[in-house]
């Protein structure tokens, strides 16, 4: 295994050009991309923490699939910008400009390439982003992916009404840019034991190295401030009808203690043409969980490229 990752590696790096784009408010964005003109373009939204390196793996596994993938990093993470002096903290001022550099994404960087289609896959955080772009704009899409969509997110050990609370009194006297009561900065040092992530052991010690060797790419947990927006954005996303009329795939990891699956139910319970896989033993990162699951996930995505490609 850790020569296969080698060589992933080494693919991210002679495979992709990576470039800046201008988001919302004029932030300065990260991507990467291995696009030729004319393919079909699959876009990968990412999850709260995440970086673009740590997708290595997955593109070098669907190379096969004939598509052109594009990536970029959220702003105040990975390679981006980030927002607050102290750049642990995972910070944004409001939700949905993570929804307005997706928009910028596709139109600066994706279109121009004239790709075929466009698919989304995205994942935890990136699949509420992608859901409510989906929601806007369902005729600029062909397809959607959702990989452990943070359609809820864990609170424990505080009950969620009691977590709003302490969240909104934290706001109130301006308290935004705090780390959330039992997070603080990344933790170079965390044990495999101690993560809820995914059973591979292999995987989660790479993603930890690809930090220890840059450590600009660090993220510690979020703050109030991402928690309130996060909150109200998830209000939203389950209150209203989340009519998407696209071919969507969501995976869902039956041991994911990050995000709930009974609200990932609800939403695809709600979407016009969705396709619901659940592993029972799957965490939250099911695309670098052990190969039993990791396997059966990217078959499924390929299956389901297939199906919208034609």
């Amino acid at each position: 295994m850790r020569e296969r990752l080698r060589k992933v590696l080494e693919f991210w790096r002679c495979e992709f050009v990576v470039g800046e784009f201008t988001g919302s408010g004029g932030l300065r964005l990260q991507y990467a991309r291995r696009a030729v003109a004319g393919q079909v373009a699959l876009v990968v939204v990412s999850g709260r923490t995440e970086f673009m390196e740590k997708y290595g793996e997955i593109f070098h596994d669907l190379l096969d699939a004939g598509v052109a993938f594009y990536i970029y990093d959220h702003r105040g993470q990975g390679g981006s910008a980030r927002l607050l002096a102290d750049c642990q903290k995972g910070h944004v001022d409001v939700f949905h400009n993570y929804i307005s550099d997706l928009e910028i994404f596709l139109e600066s960087v994706v279109r121009p390439d004239r790709p075929k289609k466009i698919i989304i896959l995205s994942h935890s955080m990136g699949g509420a982003i992608s859901l409510l772009y989906a929601r806007k704009h369902a005729g600029c899409l062909d397809g959607l992916i959702l990989s452990s969509p943070m359609c809820s997110i864990n609170t424990l050990p505080f009950p969620l009404f009691l977590a709003r609370a302490i969240t909104r009194v934290a706001i109130i006297a301006g308290m935004e840019a705090d780390y959330v009561i039992g997070t603080g900065p990344w933790r170079s040092d965390l044990p495999f034991e101690k993560n809820f992530l995914t059973g591979n052991r292999s995987r989660f010690e790479h993603n930890l190295e690809l930090v220890r060797n840059n450590p600009a790419l660090a993220l510690g947990g979020p703050t109030f401030g991402w928690l309130d927006q996060t909150f109200a954005m998830l209000e939203n996303l389950l209150r209203e009808k989340c009519v998407v009329p696209l071919p969507t795939l969501l995976l869902q990891g039956g041991a994911d203690r990050v995000v709930g699956q009974r609200e990932q139910l609800k939403i695809s319970e709600v979407l016009t043409d969705c396709r619901l896989v659940c592993y029972s033993d799957g965490r939250h990162e099911l695309l670098m969980e052990d190969d039993h699951i990791r396997s059966a996930a990217l078959r499924e995505i390929c299956s389901f490229l297939g199906r919208v490609t034609g």
